[in-house]
């Protein structure tokens, strides 16, 4: 990760949740016709990784973020690979939409202000048992299932497939914390090979 610039505070863009409550110093406020469904993701490149509000509390904020440089589309990797099963219902979870907040969790931003709508399409499926695999172990992996098991609207069932993550910080201390403290929190530990010996 790459840590943003505090130097100039005027650099810093004000992230709201209702524009129309606020009364922000208009030099560091988005646009009024600021959308949350950019076309830029929340990296380095197009943050300065701070964001502030001058009033309203309940609904700004202040932070510093340590944004990440950009990855994972330069060369195509976001993209799904042809071989991937693709089945009627299956849907995809678009995190770090907001340019101004970072998101490893696939439910929420870092903040906790902003949910995705991962909650939701899995409530209206009736699904309670998630299986969690992916990358980072540290990052987004841990944040997904820390939400997963707080959801104030969801009572999840969390099954981390740690063998089947992978962290950035790749020395075994770290990943091994990782995986202790998803499991602390409450996530069950299966191996692929436990998952592959499952009935349907």
């Amino acid at each position: 990760p790459t840590s943003g610039n505090m130097d100039d505070a005027s650099c810093c863009p004000t992230y709201y949740l209702n524009a129309s409550t606020l009364d922000c110093d208009t030099q560091l406020c988005p646009p009024d016709d600021f959308s949350y469904d950019t076309d830029r993701p929340a990296f380095v490149s197009s943050n300065p990784a701070c964001s502030r509000c001058a009033s309203n509390p309940e609904e700004c904020f202040s932070t510093v973020q340590e944004m990440w440089t950009d990855h994972c589309l330069q060369t195509g990797d976001a993209t799904f690979p042809p071989s991937l099963d693709k089945r009627s219902g299956d849907f995809v979870v678009q995190k770090g939409q907001n340019v101004y907040v970072d998101a490893y969790s696939a439910f929420l931003d870092n903040t906790d202000n902003l949910k995705t709508d991962l909650d939701m399409h899995l409530q209206a499926r009736s699904i309670d048992t998630l299986y969690v695999v992916g990358i980072a172990t540290d990052f987004c992996v841990k944040f997904t299932v820390e939400d997963a098991l707080g959801m104030k609207t969801s009572n999840y069932q969390v099954n981390l497939i740690y063998d089947a993550t992978a962290a950035v910080q790749g020395d075994a201390a770290n990943y091994n914390a990782s995986i202790y403290f998803m499991q602390d929190r409450g996530a069950t530990l299966y191996t692929t090979a436990d998952v592959l010996a499952m009935s349907c």
